[in-house]
C-alpha cells in the first residue's frame, strides 16, 4: 500500500496533510524490482560490504566518499585513517595504525 498526501507547512513549522489517498502500488513495485533486479542485487552486495568494512576497520565509525574521475570510485575512510581532529569530535582516543582501504566489490 502506498500513501498520497498534498500538505501545507504551518506558521509553528508542523504540516497539515489533506486529500489523502491509499493506493495499492504493489504490482507497480514488483514489475520496477523484476526490471531493476540486478542493480539492486549488486547496491545490497555493496551495502554489505560498506558495513563489514565500517565494522571491522573503523570500529563503527567512518567516512564515505562518492566520485567519478576517470570511472566510478568509492573511498571509505576507517576511523584508523581519519585527520586526528575528527577522533576528538567523536570521542575517541588516540587513532589506530593505519589500515588500508580495500577495493570496492564488483
Amino acid at each position: 500500500m502506498l500513501a498520497i498526501a498534498y500538505y501545507e507547512r504551518q506558521e509553528d513549522k508542523s504540516a497539515k496533510f489533506y486529500n489523502v489517498q491509499v493506493r495499492d502500488k504493489t504490482f507497480e513495485i514488483r514489475g520496477w524490482e523484476d526490471k531493476n533486479l540486478e542493480d539492486l542485487s549488486r547496491l545490497a552486495s555493496l551495502l554489505t560490504w560498506v558495513i563489514d568494512v565500517v565494522k571491522t576497520k573503523g570500529n563503527g565509525r567512518a567516512i564515505l566518499e562518492h566520485g567519478y574521475t576517470g570511472g566510478p570510485k568509492l573511498k571509505i575512510f576507517a576511523e584508523s585513517s581519519l585527520p586526528k581532529d575528527l577522533y576528538a569530535k567523536w570521542g575517541g582516543g588516540s587513532p589506530q595504525p593505519e589500515v588500508p582501504n580495500p577495493e570496492v566489490p564488483n
